[in-house]
């Protein structure tokens, strides 16, 4: 979920060492990689079926992701391993800050061909069930929440598009990351730019890393052809603008279902971390969500309300209910939901690509 503002403003206090966790890395890349030589692949393809398939045992089985429950640590531990199982090397950034200690962002990294020049990919996997209801479940007043879309769902797509991009050697360095304390007001994506931008993060024994570009996922696949809720796109690069639309146009998203904004109604996420940086540049960002808010529905909730029964245009009931029953009800059904989470992670691939995998493209970027 997009956190509100007051959120934001918490200082990370110093950070704990982050933990690499797999074999050692290839050698490192000896003179300058030519970007002339590099042969750029083919868009890889997700599949929505698997996708949904494991997004739906990651929630089930780690409902309660936040203040270092067991949930939130078994969730590290998956992550982990999915990405590991995909041959990625596997790093645990372990950070603290002045709301809860010990909180851990889990990357998967992709070397590329510049072992210096990353490329962030990710969506926040903790999560946060506000106690705004005070019946007792059966009365139309439940707190029950797995985080399925906010945001389960960004994290499993970016979960997927580490095991299709794991096969291809990109030109810059892929980072995929499940961000931690996104709720607390995105914590986990600011310490860990903030490490980079002022050289604490080691990798690999070597800490000259230059972020070159982000996309983030945030309630991401109740959108077209499953449901006529666009995305939202929000980006501080008008090159990366005009191939999101370019991409989207290709896959047949029709006009109106991808929505260029510049800010959100309200809050922020992960993104703002990366949108900010003007050191040593500004840093090409890319965000997507399809939260139906967005479109104007009535705010707040009514009290008492369940989400199955609302109009469409409130979900996910921002904390209140948020599984996968409720997910499935707003996208109107199953195959709707499938059909969604396909279109939604094909234009998330097409935007990893040109990214990470076109060096001769080149992207402006401004400080927002």
């Amino acid at each position: 979920m997009r956190v509100g503002l007051a959120l934001v403003v918490l200082s990370v206090l110093p950070l704990l060492a982050g933990c690499v966790q797999s074999s050692t890395p290839p050698a490192a890349t000896f003179g300058a990689p030519d970007p002339a030589a590099f042969v750029v692949p083919a868009v890889p393809k997700a599949d929505a079926t698997k996708l949904l398939a494991d997004h739906a045992a990651f929630v089930t089985a780690h409902p309660n992701r936040k203040a270092n429950t067991a949930d939130h640590e078994g969730a590290r531990q998956a992550l982990l391993g999915m990405f590991k199982s995909y041959g990625l090397e596997t790093y645990r950034f372990n950070f603290t800050t002045t709301s809860l200690a010990n909180q851990a962002d889990i990357l998967g990294i992709k070397w590329g061909v510049d072992r210096t020049k990353w490329v962030f990919v990710g969506g926040h996997y903790d999560i946060v069930n506000s106690p705004a209801c005070p019946a007792p479940v059966g009365d139309g007043c439940a707190i029950q929440t797995q985080g399925a879309y906010d945001d389960g769902s960004g994290t499993m797509m970016t979960v997927h598009l580490a095991e299709i991009f794991s096969k291809l050697q990109p030109y810059y360095t892929l980072a995929f990351t499940a961000y931690d304390g996104e709720e607390l007001g995105i914590q986990g994506a600011r310490a860990i730019v903030q490490a980079v931008t002022e050289g604490n993060l080691t990798v690999a024994g070597s800490n000259d890393i230059t972020i070159v570009g982000d996309l983030d996922l945030d309630m991401i696949g109740i959108n077209w052809p499953g449901t006529m809720a666009p995305i939202n796109l929000l980006t501080n690069s008008e090159k990366a603008k005009e191939l999101v639309l370019a991409a989207a146009k290709e896959i047949g998203f029709p006009d109106g279902q991808i929505l260029p904004k510049d800010g959100l109604q309200a809050g922020s996420s992960d993104y703002a971390a990366f949108w900010h940086v003007d050191v040593p540049q500004p840093i090409p960002t890319v965000f997507f969500i399809s939260d139906f808010e967005e479109l104007g529905a009535p705010s707040p909730i009514p009290e008492g309300g369940h989400t199955p029964t609302l109009p469409a245009g409130l979900y996910p009931f921002w904390h209140r209910e948020d599984t996968l029953a409720t997910m499935q009800a707003m996208a109107g059904g199953a195959q709707n939901l499938h059909d969604g989470f396909q279109a939604a992670s094909d234009l998330a691939a097409h935007v990893v690509h040109f990214l990470a995998y076109q060096p001769n493209v080149t992207l402006d970027a401004v400080v927002k």
